[in-house]
């Protein structure tokens, strides 16, 4: 037990100093002193003070940093041929940023598979592939890939009756089939 908290319960006949726990802010700012609070410590504010001690980043905040970077004027990337794997799961920062470097690129390549994407829970509304045909399809050239090489043919049929109702409707697959071109 804190030596904060254990002055106070022997100054007020070992009653636990909710009150004075809460309203002390060097004690609600030191990390070791959270499970002494009787509500939840602001695991943001922890955050950001751990990370300005140790003069750290964390990835949320390396793509802010880099969006603002490609948005100045005169930006210039070196880069002009852009891959980008796992697609499906881009959040709305990350296509932000691609658009940025989209302008400058020769070519801009993207691959991914629709039926796995997962973005939705950082905050994605729109799938990233969607998108890009919406409002991108004259700087793309859209190709299915529909041929497993991975799995046997049992594991492809178990796996597409069981993900069949759930595959999205813009979904340019039919069924995967193993070790053979689907026409």
């Amino acid at each position: 037990m804190s030596t904060f908290v254990r002055e106070r319960m022997e100054l007020n006949d070992g009653e636990y100093p909710h009150d004075e726990v809460r309203k002390n802010d060097e004690f609600k700012e030191s990390k070791y002193n959270a499970q002494y609070i009787c509500k939840s410590p602001n695991p943001i504010r922890f955050m950001k003070n751990i990370l300005k001690r140790e003069k750290a980043i964390d990835f949320a905040h390396l793509q802010k940093d880099a969006l603002e970077i490609v948005k100045k004027d005169g930006f210039k990337t070196q880069f002009t041929n852009i891959l980008i794997d796992e697609f499906q799961d881009t959040d709305p920062m990350q296509m932000e940023l691609f658009e940025y470097l989209m302008k400058q690129a020769k070519s801009f390549t993207v691959v991914g598979d629709i039926n796995q994407s997962i973005y939705g829970f950082r905050g994605s509304n729109i799938n990233p592939f969607t998108y890009l045909a919406k409002y991108h399809k004259d700087k793309f050239e859209f190709k299915s890939l529909t041929t497993n090489y991975r799995s046997t043919h049992e594991i492809i049929d178990v796996s597409e009756d069981f993900i069949k109702h759930q595959r999205p409707v813009e979904s340019a697959l039919g069924k995967a089939q193993c070790g053979r071109d689907v026409k």
